[in-house]
């Protein structure tokens, strides 16, 4: 078959504007790349580690040192609790760290009362509840569950958990036992990975 040299000349213009396309593509992505790495240290210099380094860290503080100590009102009842009263029973604690003002935590209190009620014997459950100061004092809703409010989110810096709702598992003898679970997946993955290692514990000591 004949070629015509109209059709060839519309093939050639066709060739001709594929590779500015990919040239231009190619050159596009080579912008891209070097403004990612521009980027990249800048915030190097700045001492900020991009998201991407963030999501690979472990969060939280780091399991095996001593879970640092607190005094909160606890819901209701306005009585100061110290985390070594909530380790008293002798289990491991499951610190919640909640906030009044976090629509996902609100959501998730439902589902830490039935956790309380299924883990109960195995894990103690305390949420960490941030009010505002004029709230301290009101009086709110509470579960089953220990509850204590905080000001601020003092206790809270002090663990590292600043993004709620998020946990970690304090050990009966008052360690880090977790890295910090964040959202209510995470937290319950935490107590089904956690819950069958203390019974079989449990059990090998008996």
């Amino acid at each position: 078959m004949l070629v015509t040299a109209p059709a060839l000349s519309i093939c050639i213009v066709v060739m001709a504007v594929q590779w500015w396309l990919l040239l231009h593509t190619l050159r596009q992505n080579g912008r891209l790349i070097l403004r990612m790495d521009t980027l990249e240290l800048r915030l190097d210099a700045a001492n900020i580690q991009p998201l991407h380094v963030l999501d690979m860290r472990p969060r939280g503080l780091a399991v095996g040192s001593m879970a640092p100590d607190f005094g909160l009102p606890e819901m209701g009842t306005g009585e100061l609790k110290a985390l070594a009263q909530l380790r008293s029973v002798g289990l491991p604690v499951l610190l919640v760290f909640s906030d009044i003002a976090c629509g996902p935590c609100a959501e998730l209190a439902p589902r830490i009362e039935s956790w309380h009620r299924q883990y109960q014997g195995l894990i103690s459950i305390a949420v960490i509840l941030r009010v505002d100061a004029g709230q301290l004092h009101r009086p709110h809703t509470a579960g089953s569950y220990t509850t204590l409010l905080q000001e601020d989110r003092k206790v809270s810096e002090r663990y590292d958990a600043l993004v709620t709702p998020s946990a970690v598992l304090v050990s009966a003898e008052g360690t880090i036992a977790s890295h910090l679970a964040l959202g209510s997946k995470d937290i319950y993955d935490l107590l089904e990975s956690t819950a069958p290692q203390i019974y079989e514990n449990r059990n090998i000591a008996a």
